[in-house]
């Protein structure tokens, strides 16, 4: 059932990382993006990243293990691009569905909160 809901879609691409042998490989995400400072010394600054990491084609060269990312767009396609990030961003709220889906499965009551402030 999770395979199905989180899905290997699209030819099997799975949208959680390192999960089966498809998955997005450029997410948008500095850390994964810019090189590590044991194989790379020098600063890597906010100019430096873009102009030298962002745009490039290659794969990540840091893998986020159990990242979710934003997943297909309304037609079920999906641009594993680094500039693409609605699709390969990977975020906590994207996280949290996934939580709250697998604590479902275990059989947990799971209670969402809504806060409407007034100021």
């Amino acid at each position: 059932m999770l395979i199905t809901f989180w899905g290997l879609i699209q030819g099997g691409l799975s949208y959680l990382v390192e999960y089966g042998p498809n998955y997005p490989l450029r997410l948008h995400h500095r850390g994964a993006s810019i090189d590590s400072y044991k194989r790379n010394k020098g600063f890597i600054g906010c100019t430096q990243g873009y102009d030298n990491w962002y745009g490039r084609k290659d794969p990540n060269p840091n893998v986020v293990v159990g990242a979710l990312v934003g997943g297909p767009d309304g037609d079920d396609g999906f641009r594993d691009e680094r500039w693409n990030y609605m699709q390969t961003e990977a975020c906590t709220y994207n996280i949290a569905t996934l939580v709250g889906f697998l604590l479902s499965c275990m059989g947990w009551k799971v209670m969402v909160v809504c806060l409407h402030i007034n100021l």
